[in-house]
């Protein structure tokens, strides 16, 4: 066999697997392009619950103070006043956890 045969050869063999290479190539291009659009999507449900979680965690700091008061702050509120702020108190933490559970629009 010549160098010239065994050129030839190697070209019948390369006429043949660049097709096919060519084509995973694009397959996996393809995938490619649905995990780069899958990762876009999870990091947009990821800045959601970050939001979610910042917005959650202010409320609570603003909850906190309520729940440090001293006993001389406490005993100069009145009993009406103490649970009202509780019913208050009450109904924004179940609202912060129905929004962190995903249970809301806000």
């Amino acid at each position: 066999m010549t160098n010239r045969d065994r050129d030839g050869d190697i070209v019948d063999d390369l006429r043949l697997v660049v097709p096919a290479l060519r084509n995973r190539i694009e397959e996996l291009e393809a995938k490619l392009d649905d995990k780069e659009a899958e990762c876009r999507c999870l990091r947009g449900q990821v800045n959601t619950a970050e939001a979610k979680l910042a917005k959650a965690a202010a409320r609570l700091e603003k909850l906190s103070y309520w729940l440090n008061l001293d006993d001389e702050e406490l005993a100069a509120c009145s009993l009406d006043e103490l649970a009202g702020d509780y019913r208050k108190i009450q109904d924004e933490v179940n609202d912060i956890l129905s929004e962190l559970r995903g249970e809301s629009d806000e």
